[in-house]
C-alpha cells in the first residue's frame, strides 16, 4: 500500500512538473522569428522555476565533466564546459534586461531572489577543485594541442576565469570568497535599484521657453504631456494627504 502511494505521489510530481514546463515558455523552444524571447507570453512569476531547472540541468552538465574517467582534453572539458549550463544564461539575460529597460517592484524581487541562487550557483563552478584539476590539466598541456586561433584563445580564458574567480585558493579563504560575492551581488543590486529610483525622480522644470529652444515637436509635446502627469500625481498624493491628516485630527477631536 505505502509503496504504491509513493509511486503515485511521484508520478503526480513528475506530471505536475511536466504540466509547468509546458506553460513556462522559458523552458521550452521559443519557435519565434529568429529565436526571439517571447515576451508577450512570459510572465514574472516563469523566471523562478526557469531558472531553477536550468541550474539543476546545469549542475548535472558539470557532474558530468567531473565524473567522466577519461583523461581531460579539450573536447570533454573545456568545450563540455563551454556549453554546461546554457539555458542558465539564456534565461538569466531575459531577466536581466528587463530589470534594466523595463522593470517592476515584482521583477526586482524576482532578481534578488535569482541573483542569490546564480552567485552560489556559479562558486559551486569557479571554486570547484576536481573541475579546476582537469581544467589545468588541458591548459598545460596546450602547447602540444596544436589548437587554432579560436580554441586557444576558449582554453586561456577558461583557464584564467577559474583563476581570477578563486580556484587557486586555500578552502578557507574560497569560503571567505563565496561570502564577498553574495555581499557584492547585494549591494551591486541595491545600487542599481536606487540609480534608477533617483533616475525615475528626476525631473528638471523649465520657466524660460527659451532654453527648449531647437528641440522637435514631439519631444516638447512629450515632455509637456510627463509635466503635467508628475504635477497631476503630486496633487493627488498632496490630497490623500490632506485627507488623511484632516481625519486624524477630526477623531483626535472628537
Amino acid at each position: 500500500m505505502k509503496v504504491s502511494k509513493i509511486l503515485s505521489m511521484s508520478i503526480a510530481c513528475l506530471l505536475t512538473v511536466s504540466a509547468v514546463g509546458q506553460q513556462n515558455p522559458l523552458m521550452e523552444a521559443y519557435n519565434t522569428p529568429f529565436n526571439t524571447v517571447p515576451f508577450d507570453k512570459v510572465k514574472v512569476e516563469h523566471f523562478m522555476p526557469a531558472i531553477e531547472d536550468a541550474m539543476v540541468k546545469g549542475k548535472a552538465d558539470i557532474e558530468a565533466i567531473v565524473s567522466n574517467k577519461a583523461k581531460p582534453d579539450f573536447k570533454n572539458t573545456i568545450v563540455a564546459l563551454e556549453h554546461a549550463g546554457e539555458d542558465v544564461g539564456r534565461v538569466s539575460k531575459v531577466l536581466f534586461n528587463l530589470n534594466s529597460m523595463e522593470t517592476t517592484p515584482e521583477i526586482q524581487k524576482t532578481v534578488q531572489m535569482v541573483s542569490a541562487k546564480l552567485t552560489d550557483y556559479r562558486n559551486d563552478i569557479s571554486l570547484n577543485p576536481v573541475l579546476f584539476d582537469k581544467v589545468k590539466k588541458v591548459y598545460d598541456v596546450r602547447e602540444s594541442l596544436n589548437l587554432n586561433t579560436e580554441d586557444a584563445m576558449l582554453l586561456e580564458k577558461t583557464y584564467k576565469g577559474f583563476v581570477r574567480n578563486g580556484a587557486l585558493l586555500s578552502e578557507d579563504k574560497k569560503n571567505v570568497l563565496r561570502e564577498i560575492n553574495k555581499t557584492l551581488s547585494e549591494r551591486g543590486l541595491r545600487f542599481g535599484e536606487n540609480v534608477l529610483k533617483e533616475t525615475n525622480g528626476f525631473a528638471k522644470y523649465i520657466e524660460n521657453e527659451e532654453e527648449l529652444k531647437g528641440l522637435p515637436e514631439f519631444a516638447l509635446t512629450a515632455a509637456k504631456e510627463a509635466a503635467q502627469k508628475r504635477v497631476q500625481r503630486r496633487l493627488e498624493i498632496y490630497d490623500s494627504g490632506t485627507k488623511l491628516w484632516s481625519g486624524h485630527a477630526i477623531r483626535r477631536q472628537s
